[in-house]
């Protein structure tokens, strides 16, 4: 047997050894966030989601402003983020997504020490939030979608929606807009919804979501500069004014977050600016 065990032996490091016939192929490169995010959301309709308009502003009663105001108000644009990267993942029953921290965290672009952590941290939040409810699976976290008024309900389809692109996640933008401008893109997704044209006044509409008018009008500002929302100055008729006109201003979401339903109606006109 201790002779059979060497002869094998030696022969294992004559093929070890030996030069190969043809060179065997060479490692991959690590995984890098776009290709991260290609993997996991390639097989997404560019749609993305749909995501109720009750998180942005509860419908019924008082209409009062909806969960996104506490992403606001307490600064967790990563938060926001990985809730939407969670729809984006989660959309079939049982409405979930199991990932490593470190996938979530490079998904969205965070690969410094600590990011972990940061998933990790968010997650209890969106939970103590009652949008999220998570259990261990395995060495990750399993992340299941609750109703996203808030109300810690199990997750369920709706009829009163919008679609959150994954051109969000699939372009970059979530590397290029902040808090105020991310917020507002979902604010306007939601206004666009049946017609291109819609308008946003800072000061009266700013407290149907729960966010203040200088938040709203940086959140414009940022989708303006970056060329997604082209405005158009408009004179309304006004009873009470001078003249008898009021101007006021419209938008129009661009690129890859204009509404493709309704891309017939779209006439831009002549005195609309970027």
């Amino acid at each position: 047997m201790a002779r059979s065990n060497s002869r094998v032996g030696a022969l294992l490091r004559i093929v070890t050894d030996a030069d190969f016939p043809v060179p065997p192929p060479p490692d991959d490169e690590p995984a890098t966030p776009e290709s991260t995010r290609e993997e996991l959301l390639g097989d997404q309709t560019r749609r993305g989601p749909a995501i109720r308009s009750a998180f942005l502003q509860e419908r019924g009663g008082d209409r009062a402003p909806g969960s996104l105001q506490h992403f606001v108000r307490e600064r967790r644009l990563f938060a926001l983020q990985l809730y939407l990267l969670l729809h984006c993942r989660a959309r079939s029953e049982p409405w979930d997504a199991a990932f490593p921290a470190a996938t979530w965290a490079r998904m969205l672009d965070k690969t410094n020490t600590g990011a972990e952590g940061t998933v990790s941290r968010s997650w209890r939040w969106l939970e103590d939030h009652q949008l999220v409810r998570t259990e261990r699976y395995k060495r990750m976290v399993r992340a299941y979608l609750l109703n996203e008024d808030g109300g810690g309900e199990d997750y369920t389809r709706s009829r009163d929606f919008f679609y959150f692109p994954l051109a969000f996640f699939r372009e970059g933008w979530h590397t290029r807009l902040g808090l105020a401008g991310t917020s507002v893109l979902l604010i306007c997704l939601d206004k666009s919804r049946y017609s291109p044209w819609f308008q946003l006044r800072t000061e009266p509409q700013s407290s149907w979501y729960g966010i203040s008018p200088d938040t709203l009008q940086r959140g414009l500002d940022e989708l303006r500069e970056a060329s997604l929302v082209q405005i158009h100055r408009r004179k309304i008729r006004d009873s009470k004014a001078r003249f008898g006109t009021t101007t006021i201003n419209e938008y129009l979401l661009l690129g890859s977050f204009a509404n493709p339903d309704l891309a017939p109606l779209l006439i831009l006109p002549e005195n609309s600016s970027s």
